[in-house]
């Protein structure tokens, strides 16, 4: 299968409010030539712990318990001076397992963030760069084969602050959550989204990493789902294998920070019984370390010498319009709190 176009997984992370930490490795790559080498196949198991069927429908006070738990996560990270990670990604294409590994660094005031990413299909790597002070976003990105002395590189910049102005601010919502579907905003943007889209089903204990954790189980807004529906028109067959049915995200059980996220496809009968769940896409956060002192150098960014900068804030101002008309389709969500 070859791997899905930049235009999908744009499209799998914008639905997805996955902010910076979501399909963009893959992006990296797009579409490798067709003699690059096949990488070797993964399958991801249903058989794992996180892919592992649902129970019956939910009890309201699990509802209410999984609803709180997102909630409280989402503030309290917000109210973190900084947060530094490890990080790695698992996105299963098909029969194919991309993996990519990174640095992950948020700090205040919002939405000053740095990400780091490294990934290889075969014999093409790629690399990405995204540094954040604020105001204006710029991303560099790589993309060549393994030993290659001049890989390609893209240079870009968005006015973030410019972009969230022009919301519709009739919509009512969160800044963390503007930030989501803008591709902004960190880890506070993911959970912000995920509250606006998906409705919590239970809380379970697990460990992870050695650690005890509290497991969000979630699934779509139904509402919401219907909007996206209706949205993509003649592009739901292209994102349909890309979008997930489930998310776990697993909380520490003290602090609450999320350790690991897991998005979740499910796996169906001839019938259209769903049978099992595979994962999609996988992040874990690791060797963490919150409220300690980040250089401010952490969100500079300095474009190398002869390098050509490109400007996507008008793009991304008409995307966003675009987006909110079609987000009115139906009622209109609930007032930020």
């Amino acid at each position: 299968m070859k791997t899905p176009t930049i235009l999908t997984l744009g499209v799998f992370a914008l639905l997805m409010g996955l902010s910076w930490v979501g399909a963009r490795p893959a992006q990296a790559l797009q579409d490798p030539p067709a003699s690059a080498e096949k990488p070797v196949e993964e399958k991801t198991s249903v058989e794992s712990s996180e892919a592992k069927p649902e129970a019956g429908e939910p009890t309201s006070e699990e509802v209410a318990q999984a609803d709180t738990l997102l909630e409280e996560a989402r503030r309290r990270l917000e109210d973190r001076q900084s947060l530094q990670a490890e990080l790695r990604q698992e996105i299963q294409v098909g029969d194919r397992k991309l993996t990519a590994e990174g640095l992950y660094i948020s700090g205040t005031p919002y939405p000053k963030l740095r990400l780091e990413y490294r990934v290889r299909v075969g014999t093409m790597q790629g690399s990405l760069l995204e540094v954040c002070d604020g105001q204006i976003l710029h991303t560099e990105k790589s993309i060549g084969r393994a030993g290659d002395k001049a890989p390609e590189r893209q240079f870009t910049r968005r006015d973030v602050q410019r972009i969230l102005a022009a919301r519709d601010t009739s919509l009512n919502l969160p800044v963390a959550s503007q930030g989501a579907e803008l591709g902004i905003g960190g880890l506070p943007a993911m959970l912000a989204s995920i509250d606006r889209c998906m409705v919590g089903k239970r809380v379970t204990e697990e460990e992870f990493d050695g650690k005890m954790c509290r497991v969000f189980h979630g699934a779509w807004d139904q509402e919401v789902l219907r909007k996206y529906d209706a949205a993509l028109g003649s592009s739901k067959a292209t994102v349909v294998p890309f979008f997930p049915d489930r998310v776990r995200i697993f909380f520490e059980a003290e602090t609450t920070v999320p350790l690991k996220i897991v998005y979740l496809k499910n796996e169906v009968d001839e019938s259209g019984k769903v049978t099992g769940q595979r994962a999609l896409m996988t992040l874990e956060f690791r060797n963490i370390q919150v409220d300690q002192p980040v250089s401010p150098d952490t969100f500079k960014y300095v474009l190398p010498e002869k390098a050509e900068e490109v400007d996507r804030t008008n793009e991304f101002v008409e995307i966003i319009k675009q987006s909110d008309a079609a987000f009115q389709g139906g009622n209109r969500p609930a007032p930020a709190q």
